[in-house]
């Protein structure tokens, strides 16, 4: 098991100021990552993690980056990487605006664009720009997709957005229609006087937990922060667990950092289970740890546990319980994962060997 994805976070100054962002961006935010160390920092990721494919710039707002965007895009397409970045496409003021600044991203090698919207958004970048910067991308090639912000008493929904006439007609008739996709997201709160409602289905309640799965993120993103350190995923609660960041760039080689995360139980759990299930274990152990029946993603699980002691006392105390099991399924899974690509099952072999004592270390 290694990561396959690299996102550059950049900067947290972004355009907007969205009430639920979990990076709490905004206009007031300053500072970034100079050019030279987010160049190195892509060739070092590059060097010494073969499994790496995805190379994605997000933020905050990536775009405010400016040309040394394009030029990041083009060292990590130079590199053989695909290259996705993620914005509230507030640049696309028309249509004409939106094909000048994608042209230059697109001629660096970039091949999917992203672009978030809904309430929160909308209050900031209107969702015509939106159209224009999706319409524009999936013109030229790009795939292009608008990620929409996801709760019941949302006034802007997904089928809002199917139904734009401009996005409705593109997709229907143009030769490139099919690169323009739409998708619904889960949006969690940060505030407790924010209510988001979500359908019952939405609930991750206990009984649910196997049919969950684990999370797709941890282990598999590496993320370098505006501060220069390196976290093991990019979740939405990621800056409030100390733990997910692994350490600081300028005192540590990306390898060592990556094998810190990978020699971590409970970041292994977590991707094996989900974060759900450490918090229902945690619960069994100790009746005082609360499961809140209305946690409508993973993230939430994740930050309920780690910045609760007792939470993560309950699991000190007793994970050599279950460390045989979740060791056990975590290979069977890598391995399962590995026979899709003879190489990298190869690879696995070799980083991972046949020590069934591998992997147990619990930090955190």
């Amino acid at each position: 098991m290694q990561p396959s994805i690299l996102t550059v976070l950049a900067t947290y100054k972004c355009t907007a100021a969205c009430k639920e962002c979990c990076f709490e961006c905004s206009p007031q935010v300053q500072g970034r990552i100079p050019l030279e160390r987010i160049l190195n920092y892509i060739g070092e990721a590059c060097d010494t993690v073969p499994t790496l494919k995805l190379v994605v710039f997000s933020g905050g707002e990536c775009f405010l980056l400016g040309k040394d965007l394009d030029t990041a895009v083009a060292h990590a397409t130079g590199r053989g990487k695909l290259t996705r970045v993620v914005t509230n496409g507030y640049w696309a003021h028309s249509l004409d605006a939106a094909r000048r600044r994608l042209g230059s991203l697109k001629e660096s090698g970039l091949g999917e664009l992203n672009i978030s919207t809904g309430d929160d958004h909308q209050e900031y970048v209107p969702f015509e720009r939106v159209v224009n910067g999706a319409i524009a991308g999936a013109e030229m090639g790009l795939t292009s997709l608008i990620v929409v912000e996801g709760f019941e008493n949302s006034a802007f929904t997904i089928h809002d957005a199917y139904a734009h006439p401009r996005l409705k007609a593109f997709r229907e008739t143009h030769p490139n229609g099919h690169r323009l996709q739409l998708m619904r997201n889960i949006w969690m709160p940060f505030h407790k006087e924010r209510e988001l409602e979500h359908t019952e289905t939405i609930y991750r309640k206990p009984e649910r937990i196997p049919l969950l799965g684990g999370c797709d993120n941890v282990l598999h993103n590496m993320v370098v922060t505006p501060d220069e350190h390196l976290a093991s995923c990019c979740g939405l609660t990621m800056e409030h667990i100390p733990e997910m960041k692994l350490g600081k760039l300028a005192e540590h080689s990306i390898s060592d950092l990556v094998k810190r995360g990978l020699d971590d139980f409970l970041k292994r759990w977590i991707w094996l289970d989900g974060p759900d299930a450490v918090l229902w274990f945690a619960r069994q152990k100790d009746p005082r740890v609360p499961y809140p029946d209305k946690n409508v993603h993973p993230c939430e699980a994740c930050a309920q546990f780690y910045l609760n002691p007792m939470a993560r006392e309950a699991v000190r105390n007793h994970w050599k319980e279950i460390a045989d099991d979740v060791l056990l399924r975590y290979e069977l899974k890598v391995r399962m994962l590995a026979e899709q690509d003879p190489v990298k099952a190869a690879r696995n072999a070799a980083e991972n060997g046949t020590d069934p004592s591998h992997g147990r270390a619990l930090h955190g």
